[in-house]
């Protein structure tokens, strides 16, 4: 920590990096940040368990989500499957290529099919396009959109994708209007994925609520505060480039979680730093 604060530009701005942890801190045990106190919570999971039973026969689920709707799932789902030969298979088609759309859509067995529709807004055209694709699919297939399609998104109105979903009767969880879909990991946006897939997710949140704490404890000497004030002393330094590189090829995609976490959380006024997604030993 004091090898980090050397390296800010002086004294004050030791001070003022102290305190704004601190009143960061204080805001969070005001219930400030829901995606921080979220990992406390258990009324979500319930409903994520009973929308998880709705959906534990399907041998295939596809997420249509973009950006954080998908990428943390993404990670939660191969840390539960990696190595394993089970079921469901995912999907995670977080981009609209009509080649990759129309080989799911002519090639999964729909009726074996499960579909995770996610947007914050509702109105992210990149998820409401397959959705709607995937509705047609099942009326063509005489299939019952509403025992295929679950949709998850901010109870707010106008909500197109609710809106696209209503008259199929599909389900929908609640997005946390406080949470921003790229800090949804912890939240329902990724408890449900990680829940079909076999994940113990109340172990998951557990384990990040004694990470909390242990901020919350110790906030000047936590790791999180270290690592924060390492980041910003290389960025002052002019060394501007961050690179994520897990060894373990579990965490795979951790990287591109991480790139679009902290590149569109801290690309800001012309500030911030490049984040990189590596794989050791691949990339070293």
């Amino acid at each position: 920590m004091r090898q980090a604060f050397h390296n800010i530009n002086s004294a004050p701005d030791q001070v003022l990096a102290v305190e704004a942890f601190q009143k960061f801190a204080a805001e969070i045990r005001q219930g400030t940040y829901p995606a921080f106190t979220v990992v406390q919570a258990e009324d979500d999971l319930k409903a994520c368990q009973a929308a998880a039973v709705s959906f534990k026969d399907f041998e295939h689920i596809v997420v249509l989500g973009v950006g954080g709707s998908s990428l943390g799932a993404q990670l939660l789902v191969h840390v539960a499957q990696h190595g394993q030969a089970q079921k469901p298979l995912f999907y995670f088609p977080d981009n609209v290529d009509p080649v990759t759309l129309n080989h799911l859509l002519t090639t999964l067995p729909l009726e074996k099919t499960g579909v995770l529709a996610i947007s914050k807004s509702g109105g992210t055209v990149d998820t409401l396009l397959p959705t709607r694709l995937f509705v047609s699919a099942f009326e063509a297939a005489s299939l019952p959109v509403k025992a295929h399609i679950l949709g998850l998104s901010e109870e707010t109105e106008p909500n197109a994708l609710r809106a696209l979903l209503a008259p199929c009767g599909c389900d929908f969880l609640p997005h946390d209007q406080g949470i921003g879909g790229r800090y949804a990991l912890f939240s329902n946006v990724g408890a449900l994925p990680a829940l079909l897939a076999g994940l113990d997710v109340e172990a998951l949140r557990q384990g990040a609520k004694e990470g909390l704490d242990a901020f919350l404890d110790n906030v000047p000497e936590s790791l999180p505060a270290q690592g924060a004030l390492t980041a910003l002393a290389a960025m002052e330094d002019g060394k501007n480039v961050h690179v994520m590189m897990p060894y373990g090829d579990t965490l795979k995609p951790l990287g591109p979680w991480f790139v679009q976490l902290w590149g569109e959380s801290l690309g800001k006024a012309g500030k911030g730093s490049f984040p990189v997604a590596a794989v050791g030993s691949t990339d070293q």
